[in-house]
């Protein structure tokens, strides 16, 4: 994965931000990501490369049950960058995805992949009632994420 990580949102079960930081990657942002996320080369050029971070994310991590929605993606862009970087892979427990977890919870079918139907983290907080505050900022994706698991484990026996 040729990803660049230009932002770094990591928070504790309870809510609490323990890591919100933009990321310089080192190369430009191309147009495409910044029209997803929003982030500029221009709000990123004072930021601490992932190299800066890494010691601070990795203990982060480590040992911990890392959740996100969209794990492979994440595990993907992280191993890649890690890799560019010579860096070793931080080193969680396991990690966990919300989004494939969600996709069995709401139950819709897709017949090609023969599984469950991955939803769009926005549009799985609106199926729940979830507030969409600043989509694509790494930590309130963060927090988007913990109140969809909170959703689903107070449903969990009207639905799975």
């Amino acid at each position: 994965n040729d990803a660049a990580i230009v932002q770094i949102g990591v928070l504790d079960i309870s809510g609490e931000v323990l890591m919100d930081k933009l990321v310089k990657p080192g190369r430009p942002i191309p147009a495409g990501a910044t029209r997803i996320h929003g982030i500029t080369d221009e709000m990123v050029k004072d930021s601490p490369l992932l190299n800066d971070l890494y010691i601070e994310f990795s203990i982060l991590l480590a040992g911990k049950i890392a959740i996100s929605y969209n794990s492979d993606y994440e595990e993907r862009v992280i191993a890649g960058e890690c890799h560019r970087r010579k860096l070793p892979l931080p080193k969680p427990l396991r990690w966990q995805c919300a989004m494939k977890k969600y996709a069995h919870f709401w139950g819709e079918w897709n017949p090609r992949r023969h599984s469950f139907a991955w939803q769009k983290l926005i549009n799985a907080c609106r199926q729940q009632n979830i507030t969409v505050n600043n989509a694509h900022n790494a930590a309130a994706d963060c927090q988007m994420t913990l109140a969809l698991i909170k959703a689903m484990a107070a449903g969990d026996d009207k639905k799975l």
